[in-house]
Parts: structure tokens; C-alpha cells; sequence
């Protein structure tokens, strides 16, 4: 119950603030409100509603030119197409949403992608790959807390659970080791 609380709070504010943005017409900020109807959406599961409120967040950001938006909308989308599941698409949302970040070197940007498409390998069956993603994610410089504390600890928990020992470690030391251009080599890779 306190959760369900604390998510209709949380819509109520992104409610409020959405409806400002409306009323002034601020491109950027309406497509901030719709990604995050469209993250709470996915949180609570309701995966057309988060489909809907991230693409509207998405062609929000393209209108508006704001580059950081376009990677965290298509990096929803790629998460939310890990869940449905659709891998391929995920691929593609991934793809874009790294290239864009790498692009415009938004480094935090590009590490929670490389989270995202570590995800995207445990659902392709890659399991000790994304393992080696994580390790690159968690001992990247430019990755933030947020991803570290929300996105690699509990998948790369996860997996240290499902994985022997001796082939978990042996992908975090060669993770310690990848660059950028070995994460867009693994999205080429066949699912």
C-alpha cells in the first residue's frame, strides 16, 4: 500500500508539473513529464501506457533538439522493450540511444546504456557478456551513482548468484578491460 502511495504521489507532481509545461509551451519540459509518466508507467508495469508516454517524451525531445532527453527516452524504450519482451527492438532503441550519447559525449548517459543493454544480453542469453558490461559500467568514471546504485549492483548481484564463480570473476576482470567500441560490437552480435 505505502508504495502505491508513494507512486500516486509521485504522479500527482508529474501531473502538476506536465500541466505547467502545457500552459507555456515548453517543448523540453512537456517531454521531461512524459518520460516520466512513461518510467513510472513501466515501474508499475503497465507497459502500453509507458510505450505511449515515451515515445510522446521522445519525438518531444527530437522537436525540441535536446540531445540528453532523446538517449534517456530511447534508453527507457529499450528497457521497456527488455520487459515486454521485444529483443530486437531493444537492440535498436539501445543502438540509437549509445551512438546519440557517444556522439555528443554524454559519458553518464552512454554508461546507463551500458547497463541497459546488459540487460538486454541476460534476455538474449549472454548472461556472462553482460556481466563484462557491467564490470566496464560500475568502473567507468563517468558513471553515476543513480546507475550504479539502480541499474548494475542489482543485475550484477543477480547474475553473481547464477553464474559460477570462476566464470563471474573471469568476466569482471575482462569487463575491467572494454571500451566504447566493444559495447557497440556486442549489439551486433546475433541475439
Amino acid at each position: 500500500l505505502k508504495e502505491k502511495e508513494r507512486y500516486d504521489a509521485a504522479a500527482a507532481q508529474f501531473a502538476a508539473g506536465l500541466e505547467r509545461s502545457l500552459q507555456i509551451g515548453d517543448a523540453g519540459k512537456i517531454a521531461l513529464g512524459r518520460l516520466e509518466f512513461g518510467n513510472l508507467a513501466l515501474i508499475r508495469g503497465d507497459y502500453a501506457e509507458s510505450e505511449r508516454q515515451l515515445g510522446e517524451s521522445l519525438r518531444g525531445f527530437e522537436s525540441a533538439g535536446q540531445t540528453w532527453g532523446i538517449v534517456l527516452a530511447l534508453d527507457l524504450l529499450g528497457y521497456l522493450s527488455c520487459h515486454v519482451p521485444d529483443v530486437e527492438l531493444a537492440r535498436t532503441r539501445f543502438r540509437r540511444a549509445l551512438q546519440t550519447a557517444l556522439k555528443g559525449k554524454l559519458y553518464p548517459f552512454a554508461t546507463n546504456v551500458a547497463a541497459g543493454i546488459a540487460l538486454w544480453l541476460v534476455r538474449t542469453g549472454h548472461p556472462e557478456q553482460a556481466v563484462e558490461l557491467l564490470s566496464f559500467t560500475r568502473h567507468h568514471p563517468a558513471t553515476e551513482r543513480h546507475t550504479l546504485n539502480h541499474r548494475v549492483a542489482p543485475l550484477l548481484a543477480e547474475l553473481e548468484r547464477r553464474l559460477p564463480p570462476a566464470s563471474f570473476a573471469v568476466a569482471v576482470e575482462r569487463g575491467k578491460e572494454l571500451d566504447w567500441n566493444a559495447l557497440t560490437d556486442v549489439l551486433d552480435q546475433p541475439a
